[in-house]
């Protein structure tokens, strides 16, 4: 695969998965106005990005390995959305947007929760491991 298409392939990726996440918020904001037919197709819309475009972009990418790598990618991007996020915090506030501040600072909390968990599941992994 070539260079461009590795970054193509990427820029598809990143935009499946917010395209899901965003189509699958729009759907529960119509079933919380009671319009189950518009939620049920947005719903509907999201998996295919979810679950047929990004996983078939996914399989190409070969970014799935076995467990122990898959979850040390896991732990890098916690790791790196961590950082991000702590930035962005001290950037918000930097720039008096107290309510991004806040959400930055939350993620970063919970983003340390889940690192937490991930390192002690690599922990077992690496003790099971023969």
């Amino acid at each position: 695969m070539t260079l461009r298409t590795q970054r193509n392939l990427d820029i598809a990726m990143h935009g499946e998965a917010f395209a899901a996440a965003k189509y699958k918020r729009f759907a529960a904001f119509a079933r919380s106005n009671e319009n189950k037919g518009l939620a049920n197709l947005l719903t509907e819309v999201a998996d295919e990005s979810r679950i047929g475009h990004f996983a078939k972009e996914v399989q190409l990418a070969g970014l799935i390995s076995d467990d122990f790598a898959n979850l040390r990618d896991v732990i890098r991007d916690k790791q790196y959305h961590i950082e991000r996020y702590a930035q962005f915090a001290a950037e918000a506030e930097q720039d008096g947007d107290l309510n991004a501040a806040r959400l930055f600072k939350g993620l970063v909390a919970d983003d340390k929760d889940q690192l937490q968990k991930l390192e002690r599941a690599l922990a077992e992994h690496r003790k099971h491991k023969p």
